[in-house]
Order: structure tokens, then C-alpha cells, then sequence
């Protein structure tokens, strides 16, 4: 754990290279600032690691673009990453792939307000995010493009992603109603606090939580649920463990 540890860019690379040639699975650099920190390098150590939080760190983009990379298994990887990995490094990239196979696997990716990310590529971030299991992006203003297909990613996967965060504030104007009905279904919990969304996606996901099996936790924090009937919230409120709707300015 090297949060708030407010190093020198020095020492932060002298640690950060110490790890690199460690077994470390799982790294915190919050509020420590990477955006001088070699790219090659923060590569080279995402790529052994299980779980990384940089939120409130300020990533380049192209350091973001490194840490994504890392999230993608090495047998779903084109051509195009691995160059980019051979770029990076320098190694072959018949070397680089047979590595990568005998590496952990990313799972949990914490980027809260790492708002270069809004400049990496849709495809990019939903390779990335489709192999996670736990996602925070909140408040890295992402793109309305990126929204929409985090929201499309988690409707076709397989398994429920915790977003923890991600969507709070999220610009989801594209995402259509029944889509993100069909996410809020796939998901164990959801946090759409200030969204600030139309009605009838607000009566889409409290649908959802009546019919999926799995949603149990839901925060509709600070949105404005006037318009939305009052048997919809009564119902999605029977089948929920918690939900939260502070702030909603609701009547009795």
C-alpha cells in the first residue's frame, strides 16, 4: 500500500521498480501522482498483478491505456496489443505471449477520477472491463459513447460486475430504457445516485429489481422520483435486501 505517502517522483519509481521485481498481486497508489512514473513501467507491473486502485492518482491516458491492456487475458489479445506491449518493452512478442500466459490475471481495477480515461478507446475499455470482476470509474468523465457500452457490456456478461461507484453521475442520455432495465437485471448491486434520468428509466431499473433473482442492493441517492409511481418503488422495495433513496424528496 503506497497511498498518501506523498513521495517525490523518485522515490515513488525506486518503490514502484522494487515491486516490479517483486510477487505483489495487489497494489494501492491512491493520491499518489503516476503521471511521471515511466509508462513501460506501470505496465510491466499491472501485468502482474491482481488487483490495482490508482484512483485520484492522474494517469496519462497512455498510462491508462497500459493499466487496460493489462486487464485483457493474453489469449483474447490481437496483434495490435501485443506490439504494443513489444513497444513498451522492448521484448519479442512470442516472448511477451508465452509470459503473459503464466501471469495472474487482473480482476479488480479501481480508477476513480482518473479522467485521462475518457480519452482511451471505447473498444479498449470494454475489452478491458469485460474480463473484471470488480470496476470502479466513478467521476472520470467518461464520454457518453463509453457509458453506453459499459452498460451494453453488462447486459451480455455472463457473470453480475460490480460497478461499485462507476455509474454515479454517469451521462447515460443514450442508453435507451430497456437496456439499462436489462443491466440493472444482470447486476447484484447498482448506484445510480445523481443521474438525473428521465422517468421512465427510473421505472425500468426499480422494474428490474422486481424480476431478477440477483439484484439486491440499489441507491437511487439525489435523483428526482416525483413522476415515478409510488407501487414501483413499493414493489422494487420488497424485493431489495437495501435501497437507498435519500435525498429523492419524496412524499409520504
Amino acid at each position: 500500500n503506497l497511498s498518501y505517502m506523498s513521495f517525490t517522483n523518485q522515490e515513488l519509481v525506486s518503490n514502484l521498480r522494487a515491486i516490479a521485481a517483486s510477487s505483489v498481486v495487489e497494489l494501492i497508489i491512491e493520491r499518489d501522482r503516476v503521471d511521471q512514473v515511466p509508462t513501460e513501467l506501470l505496465a510491466k507491473i499491472a501485468s502482474q498483478l491482481k488487483k490495482i486502485n490508482l484512483s485520484w492518482s492522474y494517469p496519462t491516458t497512455e498510462q491508462c491505456v497500459a493499466v487496460l491492456e493489462a486487464c485483457v487475458p493474453p489469449t483474447t489479445m490481437t496483434q495490435v496489443d501485443w506490439q504494443r506491449y513489444h513497444t513498451l518493452s522492448g521484448l519479442p512478442v512470442d516472448l511477451l505471449a508465452r509470459a503473459f500466459g503464466k501471469l495472474p490475471q487482473m480482476t479488480h481495477v479501481n480508477l476513480e477520477w482518473c479522467q485521462s480515461l475518457r480519452k482511451v478507446s471505447v473498444d479498449l475499455l470494454v475489452k478491458a472491463l469485460s474480463n473484471l470482476t470488480q470496476i470502479n470509474l466513478n467521476n472520470t468523465l467518461l464520454t457518453r459513447q463509453h457509458y453506453l457500452a459499459v452498460v451494453e457490456m453488462c447486459v451480455t456478461s455472463p457473470s453480475p460486475k460490480d460497478l461499485g461507484r462507476s455509474l454515479i453521475r454517469a451521462t447515460l442520455t443514450d442508453v435507451p430504457s430497456q437496456t439499462l432495465g436489462r443491466m440493472a437485471e444482470n447486476m447484484t448491486k447498482l448506484d445510480l445516485s445523481l443521474c438525473h434520468l428521465p422517468t421512465d428509466k427510473y421505472i425500468s431499473v426499480l422494474n428490474a429489481c422486481v424480476s431478477s433473482p440477483q439484484l439486491v442492493d440499489l441507491s437511487l441517492h439525489w435523483v428526482n422520483l416525483t413522476d415515478v409511481p409510488p407501487q414501483a418503488r413499493g414493489q422494487a422495495a420488497r424485493h431489495l435486501t437495501k435501497l437507498d433513496l435519500g435525498r429523492c424528496d419524496l412524499t409520504t
